[in-house]
């Protein structure tokens, strides 16, 4: 299959910058500078993407005009806000990785491409740093380190899959 039709999105990091839906048009700022909203494409057809709160990832397979995502893992860290700027930019990601084709074309900056899935155009830039192949998650092994919600997006109750804040307790005193 030839994807000569889409602009190159594999081997980098692509931050987003910009996010269109119904009526709302914004720049993006990220929550954390550390994580700025992204997605990136390896060549090993694995792709990760970051909202902000939470990395997902998965396989892609390239298409004539874009991509499909097939979901492979998430952390589970909650956003409790309600700033519908920042519910844009996570429910732009996910639907990106939400298992329906992604069209993908170039944008009229250099080094820039949007993204559309569902109702979501989603403009990125890419970093020009080259991304090395996403690793395997491990199954087996040691457990991944505790991941903490950033305050005031983590969850202080004890419900199954809330993250505490930092410095909380992890288990009984």
């Amino acid at each position: 299959m030839s994807t000569s039709s889409m602009p190159n999105i594999v081997g980098y990091v692509w931050l987003l910058t910009h996010v269109t839906v119904g009526s709302l048009s914004f720049d993006v700022e990220a929550l954390h500078s550390s994580d700025p909203p992204s997605i990136r494409f390896s060549s090993d057809d694995r792709y990760g993407a970051s909202d902000g709160i939470n990395y997902v990832s998965g396989v892609f397979t390239l298409t004539e005009s874009g991509f499909n995502a097939h979901f492979g893992y998430s952390t589970a860290v909650g956003y409790a806000g309600t700033d519908p700027k920042e519910t844009a930019v996570i429910g732009g990601i996910g639907a990106l990785v939400d298992q329906i084709p992604v069209t993908v074309s170039e944008a009229s900056a250099p080094n820039t491409i949007t993204m559309s899935a569902k109702n979501y155009e989603l403009t990125f830039r890419r970093d020009d740093t080259a991304t090395p192949d996403l690793p395997e998650p491990s199954l087996t092994g040691s457990p991944p380190p505790v991941v903490y919600g950033t305050p005031p997006n983590c969850d202080l109750s004890t419900a199954p899959g809330n993250l505490p804040c930092p410095g909380d307790s992890l288990g009984p005193s």
